[in-house]
């Protein structure tokens, strides 16, 4: 015997706890119900009810998929929707979606050997499967067919900030108002967009600037983004500048990430069936059997260390190997295979008085294997031309070395300029968690970049403008992590020089962070020693006036968290010195005191400003994020405010968002007001159940969880789109807004009804179910004043019924 229906369903709602093998094993003891409940579980014994669908938390492998529809049959077999099989990541599934053009698909007949067990206590469906037979791939990526182009409409990103400062002795009052703009508008997946600002100073002529402005399309056919008009030129070895033309770039984020990460591609020949594991500082990081003969791991991922990797295969014969894998990654490596490029032309965006130049950018970059990378480039003009080769290389047990050559040519008026650019980076991660980074630059001094070659343009046929050119400069860093709770040292160096001119600059600095107990510090020091000096003529460069700095700092800042009235607080303090004498000192008191409220209140003391005392508060709307700040000094005062948020216009109505970004998520729940996306406070779905989130992750999954607290039904209430870079996309939830009634009501006898009956409206539309005790269970949107009341022999009418009050079924 088989009870796998609803029936079942109302028995656990009721308290009792049962699997479906138990129930199909035995027989259930009739003699434990009462009433005519007896003859209803008899009925439902030899004809189960109806099949039905139930909205369930569906797990595969214990791993949380998401709350879907699960249909259940007359035998108690289970049935899953085709439209989210791809969104359980489980390839037998995936070969019966391509097979199977039915919209539900029987779990049993692709997964025989796996175990489907479906808990009618709690709606909860496990599905446990081999690991082998789950899809391994980059967590969040899907294919392009998958990408979601969006939908059409007009958006803008604002920043606006107002300040007013007052000084008591002076009366040089100051105001200034900043609107920063960031705009765009999607015809499906052509996209226009704007960035700009409004800047307007007391006493001074307001401006209107255009930071860029063009169309943007993607091209994922060849995983490339194309754009046309005044933009940036976005180069990875050149040098950049602005613009104005077209400009196409391989968009390496539309790939897996085991594409466009750079990881080792392990070869390797196990001599009999092995298993071949990869290990990082002593830990798994993959793991898989092979047969015998060779072998590629082309998949791995980055795993946050720096530490070279080891190879071991374990041959079923018993015998093992290992071998080291070098590995440091750079931003400079491609994984073995992959490539990256791009290609510029149109007209240079300066405020040179000449003609703009006109020219043609290209750049291209191959892994050629885990150990080179190699690149190289040009850039084109009437006036200038530049040519480039670099390489990335690793050397096992010496880190990562980069390096590149550029030579550049100009030719302005009468007057010739060549000269070339040399950069070499080093970098290393040693096992004793020490990271160092070298990076030399050296230019002849003649070279030019594009930018600079116009401005010696300008200035040989105007006299103006031309700034010395640097010669060499040298970074070096180091991070060092200290053993358990001693936390982080790091220290750095960096030094430039000039040519034609005695102009230089060396930095300095040191510093140590820690923390205990939630208590944190951090200790810093350093040194900036700089000459300035004014330069003239182009080859005959003369310094005048030269002047030279020594300045020396140090600084401690101490956070203490706090609790007041169970609100998440915190008092951080800090203290300057220059060279050997006080600088500053302040003492801040940070709280969080809602979900979408902080303020913080702060004094500080100083040798120039003596006392000053300040106020923050930044306050999350449905609409924007607004500040107002206000400072108190001895001799002045400031106050200001802001306001920061994203408003979008598309077929759904107008939107807004305390946040901004680019890539625009409608979330709509029809009905369901309050509802939090991702337990987010920003983001509540309004009165007409609609909440704007103003940034996802182009090319990759990204999941929205809604979750309702009034009650309502969001039927599948995680969902997950993948969107194109810059795109609106709009995503809808099924929602049952229902509410739900319960009333006891007996028959005509005062006997309680029968258990298990089905509940019915006027128009034959089922409402609901008999618990146990005579108890319905209604869900309407009203309590109506007409119930039909099923059992398989009998029926009754129970009209004008009341929550509180007795309901007779006649």
């Amino acid at each position: 015997m088989k009870i796998c229906n609803r029936l079942t369903i109302i028995l656990l709602l009721s308290g009792a706890t049962f699997s479906c093998s138990v129930l199909a094993a035995a027989e259930f003891d009739q003699s434990f119900m009462v009433g005519t409940s007896a003859k209803a579980l008899s009925q439902a014994q030899k004809s189960t009810i109806s099949p039905g669908i139930y909205s369930a938390d569906v797990f595969v492998n214990k791993e949380w998929k998401g709350k879907y529809d699960v249909k259940i049959d007359a035998d108690g077999a289970v049935y899953v929707n085709a439209g989210y099989l791809n969104n359980l990541d489980i390839k037998t599934l995936l070969l019966a979606e391509q097979r199977n053009a039915a919209e539900w698909v029987l779990l049993v007949q692709y997964l025989e050997q796996r175990a489907v067990v479906f808990h009618r206590d709690s709606l909860r469906l496990e599905i446990t499967v081999p690991q082998a037979d789950i899809i391994a791939h980059d967590k969040n990526w899907l294919p392009p067919e998958l990408w979601d182009k969006g939908i059409s409409g007009l958006y803008t990103n604002y920043n606006m900030l107002y300040s007013q400062s007052r000084y008591r002795n002076s009366g040089d009052d100051q105001s200034y108002l900043y609107l920063s703009l960031n705009s765009g508008l999607n015809l499906a997946d052509w996209h226009f967009r704007d960035n700009s600002y409004y800047y307007r100073r007391q006493n001074a002529e307001a401006k209107w600037v255009n930071r860029s402005r063009y169309l943007e399309k993607s091209l994922p056919a060849i995983n490339a983004i194309a754009t046309l008009g005044d933009n940036y030129s976005n180069a990875d070895w050149f040098d950049s500048f602005d613009f104005r033309g077209l400009g196409v770039k391989k968009d390496l984020t539309m790939l897996p990430d085991s594409y466009r990460t750079y990881m080792p591609v392990i070869k390797g020949t196990a001599d009999s069936n092995a298993v071949i594991k990869v290990l990082q500082d002593g830990k798994i990081i993959y793991q898989q059997s092979v047969p015998a003969g060779p072998f590629i791991v082309a998949d791995l991922m980055p795993t946050g260390s720096r530490s070279d990797l080891n190879l071991v295969i374990e041959n079923a014969n018993g015998t093992t190997s290992s071998s080291f894998i070098p590995y440091s990654a750079a931003s400079s490596m491609l994984r073995s295979g992959s490539s990256d490029w791009l290609f510029n032309a149109g007209q240079l965006r300066t405020d040179s008085l000449l003609d703009k130049s006109y020219f043609s950018q290209a750049e291209y970059s191959l892994g050629v294997n885990n150990y080179l990378t190699l690149a190289a480039g040009s850039i084109l003009s009437s006036r200038y031309k530049s040519g480039l080769i670099g390489a990335s290389v690793l050397v096992p047990y010496a880190g990562t070395l980069s390096a590149s050559v550029e030579q550049a040519a100009l030719q302005a008026a009468q007057n010739k300029a060549s000269g070339s650019k040399s950069r070499i980076a080093w970098n290393r991660y040693f096992s004793a968690n020490t990271n160092v980074t070298v990076s030399l630059i050296h230019k002849k001094p003649d070279y030019l970049t594009l930018n600079e070659s116009d401005s010696i343009s300008q200035y040989i046929s105007n006299k103006i403008g031309y700034q010395a050119q640097e010669k060499n400069s040298l970074s070096i860093s180091v991070d060092q992590r200290l053993p358990e709770g001693y936390g982080t040292l790091s220290a750095s160096i960096y030094t430039v020089d000039y040519w034609n001119t005695q102009d230089k600059s060396k930095q300095y600095s040191l510093g140590w962070s820690n923390s205990y107990n939630n208590i944190s510090w951090t200790l810093n020091a350093g040194r900036r020693l700089y000459s300035q000096g004014y330069t003239f003529g182009l080859d005959d460069a003369q310094d005048i006036d030269v002047k030279y700095y020594d300045e020396s700092y140090a600084s401690l800042s101490l956070s203490i968290p706090i609790s007041i009235f169970e609100r998440a607080s915190s008092i951080s303090s800090s203290l300057t010195t220059e060279g050997r004498k006080y600088s500053s000192s302040s003492l801040s008191w940070n709280q969080q005191y809602a979900d979408n409220l902080r303020y913080n209140l702060s004094v500080k003391n100083s040798q120039q400003e003596k006392t000053t005392a300040g106020g923050y508060v930044s306050y999350d709307s449905p609409f924007a994020n607004l500040t107002g700040n206000v400072t108190k000094g001895s001799n002045y005062s400031q106050y200001g405010v802001g306001a920061t948020g994203s408003i979008l216009a598309s077929q759904y109505g107008v939107l807004t968002s305390p946040r901004t970004g680019s890539n625009f998520v409608i979330i709509d729940a029809p009905g369901v007001s309050g509802a939090k996306v991702n337990g987010n406070e920003s983001f509540t779905t309004n009165s007409s159940g609609k909440t704007l989130i103003p940034y996802a992750k182009a090319w990759r999954k990204n999941s929205y969880y809604l979750r309702s607290e009034a009650g309502n039904d969001v039927l599948g209430n995680i969902k997950q789109i993948a969107p194109w870079k810059g795109s609106i996309s709009y995503v809808k939830y099924i929602t049952d807004t229902r509410q739900t009634f319960s009333l006891r009501a007996v028959d005509s006898r005062g006997e309680p009804l029968s258990f298990g009956s089905s509940i019915f409206d006027k128009k034959g539309r089922e409402l609901g179910y008999v618990a146990q005790g005579s108890l319905i269970y209604i869900k309407a949107n009203t309590l109506p004043d007409y119930i039909l009341i099923k059992a398989e022999d009998d029926s009754c009418v129970v009209r004008n019924a009341t929550i509180t009050g007795k309901n007779i079924c006649k």
